[in-house]
């Protein structure tokens, strides 16, 4: 393989080197799985919007809070409180480790997005089918009234 060396007896792999990672018969992204990465997903209480220019896309009080090492916490708020007919499907695709594959969605109008992880993987399943947004030129999240700052 191109870039594998030995070292005391081992192969080491980069983490390009190898067209798929598998931990016994589930594939990672990326790289080998961190065992001190932690991906929690919890229901708080809390009113969460998404604003794109000011109107609502998205508007719940049963949002899921996705906490997750090195990474900014995000709101996830359920399909059933989501504005679908404001949205409009991409054709890009993304793949991250702990959560699996993103879907993606327009604002109609604007160039605001948001995502979604319809089938993530186990750490993150409480989040299946639950849309975010990031706060972005042109998006605002909500928290309980007061707006949340750019992560």
């Amino acid at each position: 393989m191109p870039g594998a060396f030995t070292h005391d007896g081992l192969v080491v792999l980069a983490p390009g080197d190898a067209d798929a990672w598998l931990e016994e018969d589930r594939q990672t992204y990326g790289e080998p799985r961190n065992p001190y990465h932690c991906v929690d997903a919890l229901p708080p209480s809390r009113h969460v919007q998404v604003l794109a220019g000011q109107s609502a896309v998205a508007d719940t009080s049963r949002p899921m809070l996705l906490i997750e090492t090195g990474a900014p916490p995000r709101w996830y708020i359920p399909p059933g409180d989501v504005a679908w007919e404001r949205l409009e499907p991409l054709p890009a695709r993304t793949t991250r480790q702990y959560k699996g594959e993103a879907s993606y969605f327009r604002v109609r109008g604007s160039d605001a997005g948001l995502w979604t992880y319809r089938h993530p993987d186990p750490e993150a399943a409480a989040i299946a089918g639950h849309v975010a947004a990031a706060g972005q030129p042109g998006v605002q999240v909500i928290v309980d009234g007061a707006q949340e700052g750019r992560p």
